[in-house]
């Protein structure tokens, strides 16, 4: 969203311009995404944004002790005007299921939304190596699988920093 308000300066080094590094030839065709491979990683890094979303309002409920229903915060947002979706109905059910239990920390950790991203991831990863190939910016697909990846490391990143700051 950012690049697309600044159109200037998109267009201003569009033309493989030095002074942002150059780059490769976009002339190359490569042969396009099958539509199935794309809408995986779009649901993907829809479940991956809802997650990290709810993930956030969870932490903050348990540091806060606010009393936070997480599957009715989904149902509110069902009902919506702008985040409406039918991928909510999913995640109030699967947040649902989990009622009476502790709470769930992540969407990912359900048994419904594991399995499907484990599904889906493929066709994220491979959206995004086609995206960087072809020099097409595509941050919050990146994101997205960043963040799965993130989630399924025991010690990641955060380690990472923590060594280079001790070091």
């Amino acid at each position: 969203r950012t690049f697309s308000s600044l159109p200037s300066q998109a267009t201003s080094t569009s033309g493989g311009s030095a002074s942002v590094g150059g780059g490769g030839s976009r002339e190359r065709p490569r042969p396009l995404l099958p539509n199935a491979t794309l809408a995986d990683a779009l649901l993907f890094a829809r479940i991956c944004a809802y997650a990290q979303g709810l993930g956030i309002i969870h932490a903050a409920n348990v540091e806060r002790g606010w009393g936070i229903d997480l599957a009715r915060v989904a149902s509110i947002w069902r009902g919506g005007c702008i985040i409406r979706a039918k991928l909510l109905d999913s995640i109030v059910a699967a947040l649902e299921a989990e009622a009476g239990k502790e709470a769930l920390p992540n969407l990912l950790l359900s048994a419904h939304f594991c399995e499907r991203v484990a599904g889906l991831q493929a066709g994220a990863r491979e959206t995004v190596v086609f995206a960087i190939v072809n020099q097409v910016a595509a941050p919050a697909l990146s994101a997205a699988v960043a963040y799965f990846d993130g989630m399924k490391e025991g010690r990641g990143g955060a380690n990472l920093l923590q060594a280079q700051r001790d070091f």
